[in-house]
C-alpha cells in the first residue's frame, strides 16, 4: 500500500534508509518534483520504513468549521482522516 492509502506521514527528523532511482517506462524520461525531466537518472527518491512514519491526524473541527486543504477540499480516504469532532455519513440518502 502507498502512504496515501494508509495516510502516513513521516516522523520529524527521519532520514531515508535507502535511495532508489524511479523506474523508467517505455524509455521516456522521468519528470522530477520540480517539473523538469531528468534524463541522467539522478532523481533518486528516499525510501522509508513503516517505523519512521506515523498515522495522519486530521486537524480538529474548530467552531463548527471543517478544516480544508489549500484547494478548498476535504480529502477522506480512510476513517482515520475524519477530523476529530466530525462524523463521516455514508449511504444513498447522504448529500
Amino acid at each position: 500500500m502507498t502512504p496515501v492509502m494508509l495516510t502516513l506521514n513521516l516522523k520529524p527528523g527521519e532520514q531515508p534508509l535507502k535511495h532508489a532511482a524511479p523506474r523508467r517506462k517505455n524509455g521516456r524520461s522521468i519528470v522530477n518534483d520540480e517539473g523538469s525531466s531528468d534524463t541522467e537518472g539522478n532523481a533518486e527518491k528516499g525510501l522509508y520504513a513503516e517505523f519512521q512514519t506515523k498515522l495522519y491526524e486530521a486537524p480538529p473541527i474548530v467552531d463548527g468549521r471543517v478544516p480544508k486543504n489549500p484547494y478548498g477540499n476535504l480529502d477522506i480516504y480512510v476513517p482515520s482522516m475524519v477530523p476529530k469532532g466530525g462524523v463521516h455519513i455514508t449511504g444513498e440518502n447522504s448529500p
